[in-house]
């Protein structure tokens, strides 16, 4: 009997040694589990505030493209201005030129005539000089 239950108190003591090896292992796990999930957790903050930097960069950039395309857009309604007012310009400039033509022809039709006129005045007078 004594040496049954020698056995059985070696056999708990066996089990209870093992129980606390296993123990250890555990508890070593769970600090290198600790640790691994506090550098996770620096991780997370360091790329959270990389995505708020990024974030932040595109949201200028995007201010940025859309100004842009406001100024495009402007500048493009002021070319179209600036062509419209520029053909009406050369309509109206096509039309002075041709009326200050057309009078300077005039002008030009009635010298030619008055001075046919005073040319045959003038041989006239001069046959009768003769």
């Amino acid at each position: 009997e004594r040496h049954e239950e020698q056995r059985r108190h070696d056999e708990e003591m066996c089990m209870l040694t093992e129980r606390v090896e296993r123990l250890k292992q555990l508890e070593a796990l769970n600090g290198t589990l600790h640790s691994q999930v506090e550098a996770l957790s620096v991780d997370v903050t360091r790329l959270q505030h990389t995505c708020d930097d990024s974030q932040a960069a595109w949201e200028e950039s995007e201010g940025k493209r859309v100004a842009c395309e406001r100024e495009a857009e402007a500048c493009r309604k002021e070319v179209e201005a600036y062509q419209q007012e520029s053909a009406k310009c050369r309509v109206e400039c096509q039309s002075e030129i041709e009326k200050r033509v057309a009078e300077k022809e005039r002008e030009f039709v009635c010298k030619r005539d008055a001075c046919e006129k005073e040319v045959e005045i003038l041989r006239g007078s001069s046959v009768v000089c003769e």
